[in-house]
């Protein structure tokens, strides 16, 4: 699958045809359609390699950490998102320490141990390919109504692309 992709020991970045398609590992996962993918300052600083650690076993990094995704397929333990919902993932994942009370409660952004992986910066892989497949509990579903979206933040641009899709301008 294509990917935009930095690998930061040759200190390039470009576009790769080879990036494994996702495909669901357990039950709690979704498989999800890129729709959007913002570009900000810090993919400027990964591309300009101040920073940016690819997942073991590999050599590159695909970038994009802010996305907006249509689920595609759940696993059989996802109850509250659907094929069809639209949804906006979470970058930083947990780390995996049982001491770690921060990312035990799901507030990995206080991660105490510093052992934390985001989505496209530090040691996972990022939304600017075709598809993805993500954990469960790392999403925010826009299909409950504006009330989710603007609690979360989200971007206006996330909501209007996400108005546009479903024809609906009261979302």
């Amino acid at each position: 699958m294509k990917a935009l992709a930095v690998y930061p020991q040759q200190k390039q970045f470009r576009v790769i045809d080879n990036h494994p398609e996702p495909r669901l590992d357990s039950p709690s996962q979704v498989r999800a359609q890129m729709l959007e993918v913002g570009i900000c300052g810090t993919d400027k600083e990964i591309v300009t390699f101040e920073y940016g650690d690819p997942p073991e076993g590999f050599d590159y990094l695909v970038l994009g950490h802010e996305s907006l995704a249509e689920i595609v397929e759940t696993g059989s333990d996802v109850t509250d998102v659907v094929k069809g919902d639209l949804v906006v993932f979470s970058v930083r994942r947990p780390c995996h320490d049982p001491e770690c009370i921060a990312c035990l409660s799901g507030r990995q952004d206080f991660c105490y141990t510093g052992e934390y992986q985001e989505r496209g910066i530090k040691s996972r892989h990022g939304f600017l390919a075709a598809a993805e497949d993500v954990g469960a509990f790392i999403w925010i579903s826009l299909s409950g109504g504006p009330a989710v979206g603007w609690r979360a933040g989200l971007p206006v641009r996330f909501l209007e692309t996400a108005q546009e899709r479903r024809g609906n301008s009261e979302m």
